[in-house]
């Protein structure tokens, strides 16, 4: 059975339950809720949150011959992403790769990183350069490297580096 990435509108806030729900009572095995990390003050005081990057949202691989109508009647679920009307209704599809891209990037907010640590930057222009962490911020990690023998700082995007 061929399978696709769809879009599922869901309940307001109500984006994990809805996830886990598809996953436990019907089985969706992939399903894709994506992230991101928020700046929230309180009191003078700045926490890094994680926030869903889509809210009312989420991606789940299915079976384009598969019954959606139990998906449908998920509790947190409203309903499909479609376009048209009752009879004429069309669900898109979501490419692998922008999911891939999702996922990468929630995987990089994993690692809570600290002045210090020694990472692996892989960009298009550095495969596997070594550096270490000066500064980390939300979306953005000020990094030491060695580039033709001289220390450099540079910021990178937390996605583009991984713990060493």
């Amino acid at each position: 059975m061929s399978k696709s990435w769809y879009c599922i509108c869901t309940k307001p806030k109500q984006e994990y339950k809805a996830r886990d729900n598809l996953g436990d009572q019907y089985g969706v095995e992939n399903i894709c809720l994506p992230e991101i990390l928020a700046d929230k003050r309180k009191k003078r005081k700045s926490n890094s949150l994680r926030e869903v990057l889509f809210p009312n949202y989420l991606f789940a691989r299915l079976g384009i011959e598969q019954d959606w109508s139990p998906i449908k009647s998920t509790p947190g679920v409203l309903h499909m992403v479609y376009f048209g009307h009752n009879s004429e209704r069309h669900y898109p599809s979501i490419s692998d790769s922008i999911i891939d891209d999702f996922k990468r990037y929630d995987e990089s907010l994993q690692h809570d990183y600290k002045k210090g640590d020694k990472v692996i930057i892989n960009t298009q222009s550095f495969i596997n350069v070594e550096a270490i962490v000066l500064c980390p911020k939300l979306e953005r990690v000020k990094i030491l490297m060695n580039f033709l023998g001289q220390d450099v700082t540079a910021e990178v995007d937390r996605i583009d580096i991984e713990p060493k």
